[in-house]
């Protein structure tokens, strides 16, 4: 497992129009095809916020958003773990698939791909505690798939 710690949160919406969100990500590499990084957006409402959890997957290679059950690869899994007084809003938001080439059954994420879900704050002293999200996932290319790994970013809110 690998722990990453992210102590900031910003908002990023201009006018009304939303713009790219920035988040720091290391190059992903053949050792370590997929980078993930996350942060905390705000929303008009001081008590409930955006989480972001963004992953960079190394060109040629994908992770899997949905795997039949006759097939061996991994389906990616994404969660947070928030502290008492926070909770969801909604459902996540996921980005869309694509389908793998010459399987019907087999969808995978490739390229940016940002998982998005609102948590909502039961008020504000719980500014300080800290929301892990995480994500486990396997990258495969057309030649080799690696062994499934699970990494966490914390943020604090």
């Amino acid at each position: 497992m690998v722990v990453f710690l992210c102590l900031f949160y910003t908002a990023v919406q201009s006018q009304g129009k939303e713009n790219k969100i920035v988040i720091p990500l290391e190059e992903p590499t053949m050792l370590d095809p997929v980078s993930v990084g996350a942060m905390l957006l705000d929303t008009d409402d001081s008590l409930v916020k955006t989480v972001v959890l963004r992953a960079q997957i190394l060109e040629g290679f994908h992770i899997y958003a949905y795997v039949s059950p006759k097939d061996p690869y991994i389906n990616s899994k994404i969660g947070i773990e928030l502290p008492e007084g926070v909770v969801n809003v909604g459902e996540m938001k996921k980005p869309s698939p694509e389908a793998y080439p010459g399987k019907k059954d087999l969808f995978v994420y490739v390229g940016e791909v940002d998982f998005k879900q609102n948590i909502a704050l039961s008020r504000e002293d719980i500014k300080g505690s800290t929301v892990t999200c995480w994500i486990y996932y396997q990258s495969c290319d057309v030649n080799m798939c690696l062994p499934p790994i699970k990494k966490e970013i914390i943020l604090t809110l």
